[in-house]
């Protein structure tokens, strides 16, 4: 109450170690300062006194002014306190009003924008922005402002006059609820935005790659599902649009017997490893009958398999083509096992590349035996060897024409001379190089015999 207060000395109000350091230094009609006061339930607070000393009534006196400063002392310990943190910082920050004058910046703050401290402290916050985006940091500081925090991208300007592009966290410094100050936290993201750049335009140009692809592909999550498929997959499958590529069922389209590798190539890419299989449409599926299919995983920064690549080239020309020279394949053997005439064909070196049966059965050798042999040692009489091995070597080097029919000694397995009559074809590769020979044999060791007779 006023009547408990009225005739004491304002050194009853305070703690004896704040008056004392209060009164250090100052003479003792100079009260005027900051003191902890102590209420009358003992608690202490922050209180600022004002001290003037008047006239009254023909004597000295002093009107004293006490005001209750402990919000105040509360918040500039916060603001302290943040000021600490943000000088142990590499992140650029700063304290303004809100006129955006700079009552604090950071070491980083300052070199980042190529300045000391001391020369930016009661300067505006504009003096860091171009022009042009002025505008953008007005709008950006309005909803601040309202919201009590915000974030965005907004273009820095050095003291050089250089901009660079900055993310700003920001938000209203605030002790009890009242704002104090615009804190400002900006991270130069010039390196990030042009890594983002680079990134987007490889994907851009993969994404072109991958869409001017002939082959279909597709990369599937770890449940198998379609998170992609480009143009030429759409079309083979018959889908009409991405939206419906997400419950597409691939494995379907797949006949039953390949199926199961298809879904083991899978499982083996999500543990890293990369499969090439051969697979059947299942009729009506797919525009194409036959396909190979590679499997690869797509892995994270970390090593980890996210997704598979999967990418369908088209096999069916190719099964077709293996399947029709199967045929004429199939065909020739049946030709050679019911021949009536040695077919023989030699390498470049007289070693046997392919005989018949009926070729076998004169010879007396088994089926397979003397394939890979040196038809010169294995079946023409010694004395004849080295004339007939000039002959070939001339004619595997072109330097001798060929000479179509002719007859000529061989030698049975037994050691018994047949003589036979040969047509013969010279082998080229696809550039016209000589790679062998290919003759037709027919026995005349009987009629010779008897001519002679």
């Amino acid at each position: 109450k006023i009547e408990e207060i009225v005739g004491k000395n304002i050194s009853d109000f305070v703690t004896k170690e704040s008056f004392a350091k209060g009164q250090k230094n100052k003479t003792k009609v100079n009260i005027t300062g900051e003191y902890e006061a102590v209420r009358k339930d003992g608690s202490i607070f922050a209180i600022e006194v004002v001290a003037d000393n008047i006239k009254y009534k023909g004597g000295n006196a002093r009107i004293v002014t006490v005001r209750d400063i402990e919000e105040r002392k509360k918040a500039e310990e916060k603001i302290e306190l943040y000021k600490f943190l943000a000088d142990q910082s590499e992140q650029e920050i700063a304290f303004a009003d809100f006129e955006g004058e700079l009552v604090y910046v950071n070491d980083a703050w300052a070199k980042g924008h190529g300045y000391k401290p001391e020369e930016i402290i009661g300067k505006n916050l504009a003096m860091f922005h171009t022009k042009e985006e002025l505008h953008n940091v007005k709008k950006f500081n309005q909803i601040l402002i309202k919201n009590g925090q915000y974030s965005g991208e907004v273009v820095h300007k050095r003291k050089d006059g250089t901009t660079y592009t900055s993310f700003m966290n920001n938000f209203v410094l605030k002790v009890k609820g009242k704002p104090l100050y615009l804190v400002a936290m900006s991270t130069d993201i010039t390196e990030k935005k042009k890594a983002e750049e680079a990134l987007k335009e490889s994907e851009e140009k993969y994404r072109t790659l991958v869409q001017s692809s002939p082959d279909c592909v597709k990369v599937l999550d770890k449940n198998g599902k379609v998170i992609f498929i480009n143009d030429q997959g759409l079309k083979e499958h018959g889908i009409k649009n991405v939206g419906e590529a997400s419950g597409f069922d691939w494995k379907c389209s797949i006949v039953n017997k390949d199926r199961e590798k298809a879904e083991k190539a899978l499982r083996g890419a999500f543990f890293g490893d990369t499969t090439t299989i051969e697979i059947k449409h299942v009729e009506g599926k797919s525009k194409h009958d036959y396909c190979m299919m590679s499997f690869v995983p797509i892995k994270n920064n970390k090593g980890l398999v996210e997704n598979v690549y999967v990418v369908s080239r088209d096999m069916t020309d190719k099964k077709k083509a293996e399947k029709a020279l199967l045929e004429e394949k199939e065909k020739a053997e049946k030709y050679l096992k019911i021949a009536g005439a040695i077919i023989i064909s030699l390498d470049s070196h007289g070693r046997i590349t392919l005989i018949n049966k009926k070729g076998n059965e004169i010879l007396g050798y088994k089926n397979g035996d003397l394939v890979g042999q040196d038809w010169f040692k294995c079946c023409l009489p010694q004395e004849n060897v080295s004339d007939v091995k000039k002959v070939f070597s001339a004619l595997m080097q072109g330097k001798k024409k060929l000479i179509e029919h002719y007859e000529n000694p061989i030698i049975t397995k037994k050691g018994e001379e047949r003589i036979i009559g040969w047509y013969n074809v010279l082998l080229k590769d696809e550039v016209g190089k000589i790679i062998g020979i290919l003759s037709s044999g027919e026995d005349v060791t009987e009629e010779r015999v008897s001519s002679r007779k």
